[in-house]
């Protein structure tokens, strides 16, 4: 589809280019994520040439028309009044346009067609020698929108680069400006994005080497030098940095939550112990995320793993393990994910050996042998029957025994989640014998 549309635009007479990100996943050798587009069509002119296709407009705001769910950008020149809020206006150029862009590695378009490149500010150059750099003055560039120190911070761990030292000194001398002038939903965004690097550690020691990750998440400066204790074999932040480093990309709120697993830790420690550290980090954890207005299914996500992440996975008996299934599907974790995270927890741990990984094949046949209900809706008995054996209608009495029969089935085996052997413990009152 994409080559459909430019072989349109171009029959049309239109510029069209790749811009961005695609740019940049060819020069590196990677697959290109997004197709970002950009032509000298105006909008009306894209949604005329396009009638016959599914054709959305953003806004003429933006300058941006979505066709086949393929977004098509007008050649754009912004003008800032107020930080991170810029006046629209449409560009007559692919050289004005790139000339609006933060960073130089952002400043690149290919013609797709001929392959040639347009770059007019050594974006190639900053590319392969992995430099971050803004285009042109980078105090102008951080004062337009703010949120380009964070977004510096990104592109840095994405491509494992160094910052050019006049951008640097900006970044640092404006920093507080994150704080003052960006929105938390932002933030919320450029800190998702960077869960999709591999090492996003390198985002949180960057955002830490500009001077305001206390800006994003203060637990996790309070970490930085903090012993890990007696067990561990290094700093309390190295250790989180390690562990969400051991994550796939493939799941950005479990990786967020192993970089933040430990923040509890400098708070609770006390006689060269981290009692509760995993309760006392997870509210932490609960502020800064609610804070960022992180939405309310991500904040009990990210601080329900938090908050399990203790629980002992390894030698249980039957009845500790159907006691973990149970609460790993009360705070809605599944036990794979619980389990990335123990495994990741233990690779982040310097002072111990990482476990074979015939050990987590042995754990998967373990709890997929368990078979205990974990809510009263997977009881061979319901709240009807409940009510027929006591000769009582509907309320809490009959809820009441419904928790008192899984807790009788989790402390006793899930051969006991049979219909005849419930009705006779409810008959001999909870008693196996």
């Amino acid at each position: 589809m994409v080559n459909k549309l430019i072989s349109r635009l171009c029959a049309a007479g239109h510029e069209v280019y790749l811009v961005g990100g695609a740019v940049r996943d060819l020069l590196l050798d990677k697959k290109v994520a997004d197709e970002d587009l950009v032509t000298s069509a105006k909008p009306d002119e894209i949604i005329e040439l396009f009638s016959d296709l599914e054709v959305n407009l953003v806004g003429k705001t933006f300058g941006v028309v979505i066709v086949n769910g393929i977004e098509l950008a007008t050649f754009r020149s912004d003008v800032y009044d107020t930080p991170g809020k810029a006046e629209v206006t449409y560009a007559d150029s692919i050289e004005e346009d790139l000339s609006r862009r933060d960073l130089t590695i952002n400043a690149l378009a290919m013609c797709p067609l001929s392959g040639d490149i347009v770059d007019l500010h050594d974006g190639k150059i900053h590319l392969k020698d992995r430099i971050i750099k803004f285009v042109g003055n980078p105090v102008d560039r951080i004062k337009e929108d703010p949120v380009r120190i964070i977004r510096a911070a990104r592109f840095k761990a994405a491509i494992n680069g160094v910052f050019d030292p006049k951008t640097l000194f900006a970044l640092r001398e404006f920093g507080y400006m994150v704080a003052e002038n960006v929105a938390p939903e932002r933030i919320r965004l450029e800190v998702l994005k960077a869960m999709k690097i591999k090492k996003a550690s390198r985002f949180f020691n960057a955002l830490h080497e500009l001077g305001i990750l206390w800006s994003v998440f203060p637990s996790l400066e309070h970490t930085i030098d903090f012993n890990g204790g007696k067990y561990h074999g290094e700093t309390v932040f190295e250790h989180n940095m390690l562990t969400g480093d051991h994550i796939s990309p493939k799941y950005k709120l479990l990786k967020l939550a192993a970089y933040l697993h430990d923040v509890g830790k400098p708070i609770s420690f006390k006689d060269d112990h981290f009692l509760e550290h995993e309760d006392i980090g997870a509210e932490i954890v609960r502020r800064e995320l609610f804070a960022l207005r992180f939405s309310k299914n991500e904040i009990e996500y990210v601080t329900s793993i938090i908050k399990v992440h203790m629980n002992l996975v390894a030698n249980l008996t039957p009845r500790a393990s159907r006691r973990l299934l149970k609460r790993l599907a009360d705070t809605e974790i599944s036990f794979y994910d619980f389990l990335r995270m123990k495994m990741a927890d233990r690779a982040g741990n310097l002072a111990k050996e990482n476990r074979p990984f015939s050990h987590l094949v042995a754990l998967v046949k373990k709890f997929k042998k368990v078979n205990a209900p974990s809510k009263v809706t997977q009881l061979a008995l319901n709240g009807h029957d409940i009510q027929n054996l006591l000769g009582v209608g509907p309320g809490r009495e009959v809820g009441r025994v419904l928790k008192t029969l899984l807790e009788f089935v989790l402390e006793n085996g899930e051969e006991f989640n049979n219909r005849e052997k419930l009705i006779e413990c409810v008959k001999n009152g909870f008693r196996t014998g």
